[in-house]
């Protein structure tokens, strides 16, 4: 009798084997997985802190912004979207005068964007205004040398919140937003040394240049701009399929939804700049520094160069934020704070 027990003991035993593999190795695999999970979510919050440490000082181009959340948090938070058929005109009438060259009819988008400037942006326009303002007399005057509209500066605020070292997710560098291969087209040097997306006065030559050319292909200003976003050819692309319409919100239906909203967020800031002591928005001015440009006719490194033009590295820094490493490479434009 215990023989036939442990005989059938033992047959149990070995029926239950599989059952207990088969269970050890779910638990080694939930184990892994449960690794996995834990590896991805802390890359997660890495990267979900690294998007909220350089949205504290810039937005779109620096982080690639969500729109869609930031103006869920803000919509409604405006009363601009709750105007009448006769302040939308009163509105457009505003947008106009700061924007002629590029306004047209209204559209709700632009009222959508202006509630995302006014709302959780706000706090930031002191300093991007006092940016803006500070460089204003350089931009103003590289504009006219190619018969840019003034307004067509605002894009810098659009692109960078002015911000002379801004990278974007795509490769897009400095206060202009430059691709590498549109900064080379122009003229720019673009190495491992010196990044002259960087240079506050080259860069904005080459973003004035290409305005200037693209205009010259599209014949409109209003496309201009949304093509600075997207590229001449989309905007060609999407004309054909608006049948040629005039009205710009026809065409942009058909670019991508960035690029939508894009005029809009360029028409809002220019309504913000005109009307922003009716906001409340006191711009952060400091006094313009003036520069002198010198080529540098041998390789040198930064502190002989400082040393050489009493200079302070501070001062230095912030002129030529171009200049990569600590050398200055021979032909390198360096400007000098007087």
């Amino acid at each position: 009798m215990r023989q036939r027990t442990l005989f059938v003991y033992a047959l149990l035993s070995l029926s239950l084997l599989p059952t207990v593999a088969s269970a050890q190795l779910e638990q080694r695999n939930l184990t892994q997985e449960n690794r996995q999970l834990k590896e991805e979510n802390d890359s997660l919050r890495q990267l979900l802190a690294q998007y909220e440490e350089a949205y504290a000082s810039t937005w779109d181009a620096l982080v690639n912004m969500d729109w869609e959340k930031d103006f869920e948090m803000e919509f409604g938070s405006s009363d601009i979207l709750n105007q009448s058929d006769r302040e939308h005109t009163e509105f457009m009438r505003l947008v106009r005068g700061v924007a002629p060259r590029v306004a047209s009819s209204w559209h709700k988008s632009i009222d959508e964007q202006v509630a995302v400037y006014l709302g959780r942006r706000k706090r930031y326009l002191p300093s991007i205004i006092g940016r803006y303002e500070y460089y204003l007399p350089v931009f103003r005057t590289i504009f006219s040398k190619y018969d840019i509209p003034e307004e067509l500066i605002s894009l810098c605020i659009v692109e960078s919140a002015v911000t002379t070292t801004a990278v974007s997710t795509a490769g897009a560098a400095g206060m202009w937003q430059l691709m590498p291969s549109t900064a080379t087209r122009y003229g720019l040097r673009v190495d491992e040394l010196v990044d002259e997306r960087f240079d506050i006065y080259k860069s904005t030559d080459a973003a004035a240049r290409f305005l200037r050319d693209v205009y010259k292909g599209l014949g409109r200003w209003d496309l201009t701009v949304l093509s600075y976003n997207c590229g001449a050819g989309r905007v060609r692309q999407a004309i054909i399929q608006a049948k040629g319409s005039a009205v710009v919100w026809d065409t942009a239906a058909f670019l991508p939804a960035e690029t939508r909203r894009y005029l809009p967020s360029f028409l809002a800031v220019r309504y913000v700049l005109g009307e922003m002591a009716e906001f409340g928005i006191q711009p952060l001015t400091r006094t313009h520094r003036k520069v002198r440009m010198v080529t540098n006719g041998t390789p040198t490194s930064v502190d002989e160069f400082c040393e050489g033009y009493k200079c302070a590295l501070s001062a230095f820094r912030e002129c030529n934020p171009h200049i990569l490493t600590e050398r200055i490479p021979e032909g390198v434009s360096v400007y000098v704070p007087n």
